[in-house]
């Protein structure tokens, strides 16, 4: 092996090392950079797997710095193969889309279905047999939509994103939707049961969700996705006077699981303060979230992930509540007036952002805090960065971890 093709493989060797945890810093890097970490990435991969020719079998040796490369018999050139990926949004009627996660990735999310075409296939008919295969929902090919295309370097792939409608189940139309009265679970026909099991009555539970008889309900193939589920559009990117993304009041009974809860906004009207962001509970309601993500909502009073108060209950375990702003109080959670809310089995509060007091956590008016195995991080207020409690509210804490946030002593 020459000098160069030495140190060529030296630097190969470790960009092929860094190439798995690329995919996750490569969203925090600049166009630029992550332009030069594709590059590398797929050259460096690309020059360790064709060390040799795959017909004579004689040693290569790298040309053009690394981007072709020479056999020694026979002087072959050799240069690196594109393998071409498709990325889809498949929808369901005008209000539901079709998303999956697979087990090794971080909890809350999940993503659109992707895979790698195979020989003979075309696009379309890749994406098609994708979904299928990962989700057990059929795509009708016609409504195929190409959207754009990127550099994918896992190892070197070019990833093309489309738009897909799922077909309709037999005997039913996508026309018989109706637009949703309000944020809805977001699972079709397992959330509707999860939503009766509650208690929730079935015409209660249309009169939310909607008729989504006609979506076809989603099978995870195993050693594919841990989950695949119809995610509905009201629990994303809402603005509301009250409650941007779920309101509960008057005895409900509600669970939320393995869901995200994003960019929902409660903004001020002329009918009242807006409270809860993400989630208002009131008047003797009960809330689980379990196995969730709360991220990125506003609210323009207290409780920008949630708003809890009037003797209500929430539980939360094994969720996220991330990056909510409240222009008052509490933007993780806020709490008042005789309410109980307990967190437990690894929930994480983390880089929450209140403008007054109790980012992670504000609690008033004898309302009763239960922490157990709980993370707070990052948060930042006026008072009480991690938890503000006042007014006879009571607090037990057990396991938990308050680290780095930013508040007066409450």
């Amino acid at each position: 092996m020459s000098r160069s093709d030495a140190a060529l493989m030296a630097v190969a060797s470790g960009l092929a090392v860094w190439n798995l945890d690329a995919q996750y810093h490569g969203p925090e890097m600049s166009r630029s950079d992550a332009a030069l970490m594709a590059v590398g990435c797929g050259l460096a991969v690309w020059n360790l797997d064709a060390q040799y020719h795959g017909t004579t079998g004689s040693p290569t040796t790298p040309r053009n710095s690394g981007f072709s490369r020479s056999c020694s018999s026979s002087g072959r050139s050799l240069h690196p193969r594109v393998d071409p990926a498709i990325i889809t949004l498949v929808t369901g009627g005008a209000e539901w889309c079709l998303l999956g996660r697979k087990q090794e990735w971080p909890r809350g999310r999940y993503s659109t279905l992707a895979g790698f075409l195979e020989i003979g296939e075309s696009l379309e008919q890749a994406l098609a047999r994708e979904v299928l295969e990962e989700s057990g929902v059929e795509v009708q090919l016609p409504s195929v939509r190409y959207v754009a295309s990127q550099p994918w370097p896992f190892p070197r792939s070019l990833m093309v994103g489309f738009y897909a409608a799922a077909a309709a189940l037999h005997g039913s139309s996508s026309s018989s939707s109706s637009s949703s009265a309000g944020p809805v679970e977001l699972l079709s026909h397992q959330g509707r049961m999860a939503m009766m099991d509650t208690g929730i009555k079935p015409a209660e539970v249309s009169a939310v969700l909607g008729d989504c008889r006609f979506l076809q309900p989603p099978v995870p193939q195993e050693g594919e996705m841990e989950d695949v589920r119809w995610f509905h559009s009201s629990l994303s990117g809402n603005t509301n006077g009250f409650a941007g993304g779920w309101y509960a009041k008057q005895y409900s009974s509600i669970v939320i699981r393995n869901s995200l809860v994003s960019n929902n906004t409660a903004a001020q009207n002329k009918a009242a303060r807006a409270y809860g962001g993400g989630v208002y509970l009131s008047e003797s309601n009960a809330m689980s979230i379990s196995n969730s993500t709360l991220q990125g909502n506003f609210a323009s009073f207290p409780g920008a992930a949630a708003f809890v108060r009037h003797s209500a209950n929430l539980g939360i375990s094994a969720s996220t509540l991330t990056d909510n702003l409240a222009n008052i109080y509490g933007s993780g959670i806020y709490c008042q007036e005789n309410s109980t809310v307990e967190t437990a089995a690894g929930t994480l509060l983390r880089g929450n952002r209140a403008l007054n007091s109790g980012a992670g956590l504000t609690a008033s008016g004898s309302a009763k805090v239960i922490a157990v195995d709980t993370i707070w991080q990052h948060n930042t207020a006026t008072s009480g960065g991690g938890l503000f409690m006042y007014e006879f509210s009571r607090l037990s804490m057990h396991n938990n971890t308050l680290q780095q946030n930013k508040g007066h002593p409450s």
